[in-house]
């Protein structure tokens, strides 16, 4: 299963592609918003994490993208983000996302039985 990560947080796209890769993910980072979709497009992962505040495209354009893309429409997409509310979390299942996740809330374990839950 490959996983995209979209950040433009370094440190934080190491510690994702380190936990995943080790839980035997294939693992795609990207880490701006502007070459998101072209890459998503290519490399057509099975999940994306997706940063919501990024210079360039910021995670809402780029799930919208990926909404309404007839060929990317299906993919899970789990909006990542330092800003936790209820409406974001109703907002972003609204616009498609599978899931909201506050990032300072939750642990790599945690990600990643969210990610096990989405694909199985």
């Amino acid at each position: 299963m490959k996983i995209a990560i979209v950040d433009d947080d370094e440190r934080l796209l190491k510690a994702y592609r380190v936990k995943l890769t080790k839980s035997g993910y294939d693992v795609l980072t990207i880490n701006d918003g502007t070459s998101a979709v072209r890459q998503i497009t290519d490399e057509k992962p099975n999940l994306v994490i997706l940063d919501v505040l990024m210079p360039g495209k910021n995670g809402w354009e780029i799930l919208n993208e990926i909404k309404i893309d007839k060929d990317l429409k299906d993919i899970p997409v789990i909006l990542a983000s330092n800003i936790g509310s209820p409406e974001k979390e109703m907002e972003a299942k609204e616009a498609g996302a599978e899931a909201y996740l506050v990032k300072s809330q939750i642990t790599l374990e945690a990600l990643l039985e969210q990610i096990k839950s989405i694909l199985s």
